[in-house]
């Protein structure tokens, strides 16, 4: 937007330009007036270094008129106010104009303007006067923002840039070192941030690494350790079998010398009747008539199975 503002306002001073080439004295003075006057001329510093114009300082009938060329230029309507005998008298046109210029100026110093500021120094009676004269700067591409009016401010957001002063180039070039070497400092500042940075990664990378590399190695270890341990307790299966029978029960036990190999095996048990003696049997026969015969009979064999 400001190229294209600049180029602007260089083609509408260029008429003037070329028409001051051959003006001196009065055609000169009448030429300031004019470009002063002009819709969309809002830069005259190329017009103010001409030969012709310069010469009018020399010229005490037009001096004035230059002053109000650099007026124009670079001023405001407060200088204006305050050395008003030194300029010749300003039409409607040109008050407008000095204001609206005066508008860019004190945008480039504060990006916030109250309404009150602005009506004293542009000396405008009533806010619909001077939001009329901002929304018309708007319209100019003299100045661009947004009208409060809940807070009584005008919040700038983009602004023409004027002549400057005699002198203002060296403060400028100094702005303009001071923000460079700022500038250096916060690049230099960022790189070595991005540097730092970088090296905590590849710090962080060789940590995961190692970390990594423990970690299966550990793994592994564990691996091994249980396949040994699974080897040895799986070795004792080819021992020596031993078999135990419980006594009466008829069971075997079957150790294979194993780990928890112990088996048992049922078999058939056979219940014999106890032996006595041959006293106990006569005592027993002579205490009953009918004794039953017991040494002659054939023994009763009664099998029985167990099974689980």
């Amino acid at each position: 937007m400001t190229d294209h503002f600049n180029a602007a306002a260089l083609g509408k001073l260029e008429p003037f330009l070329l028409m001051v080439k051959s003006a001196k004295g009065a055609a000169a003075a009448k030429l300031i007036q004019d470009a002063t006057s002009a819709n969309g001329v809002f830069v005259f510093a190329e017009l103010l270094d001409s030969p012709n114009i310069q010469e009018l300082s020399s010229n005490e009938k037009y001096a004035s008129f230059l002053s109000l060329l650099k007026l124009f230029s670079y001023g405001t309507y407060e200088d204006y106010k305050q050395h008003q005998s030194t300029f010749p008298p300003l039409t409607p046109a040109q008050v407008t104009k000095l204001k609206q210029l005066s508008l860019a100026t004190f945008a480039k110093s504060s990006r916030t303007l109250s309404y009150p500021a602005l009506l004293n120094s542009l000396s405008i009676s009533s806010v619909r006067e001077l939001e009329d004269l901002i929304i018309d700067s708007i319209y100019l591409d003299i100045v661009h923002g947004k009208l409060n009016q809940q807070q009584s401010v005008f919040e700038v957001e983009w602004l023409m840039g004027r002549d400057l002063r005699p002198g203002e180039i060296d403060d400028l070039l100094a702005a303009l070192k001071g923000w460079a070497q700022t500038t250096s400092g916060v690049i230099q500042a960022l790189d070595q941030k991005i540097e730092s940075v970088r090296q905590e990664e590849v710090r962080k990378g060789k940590e995961n690494k190692e970390h990594e590399k423990i970690l299966q190695n550990t793994i592994q270890e564990v691996v091994n350790a249980n396949r040994q341990k699974g080897q040895q307790s799986g070795g004792g299966g080819g021992g020596s079998e031993q078999v135990t029978q419980t006594p009466r029960s008829g069971r075997i036990l079957r150790n294979t010398g194993g780990y928890n190999n112990r088996e048992e095996e049922d078999v058939m048990e056979v219940d014999e009747p106890e032996p006595q003696s041959k006293q106990s049997t006569l005592d027993g026969m002579r205490g009953k008539k009918n004794p039953r015969p017991s040494s002659d009979s054939p023994k009763t064999v009664r099998k029985r199975n167990r099974g689980f």
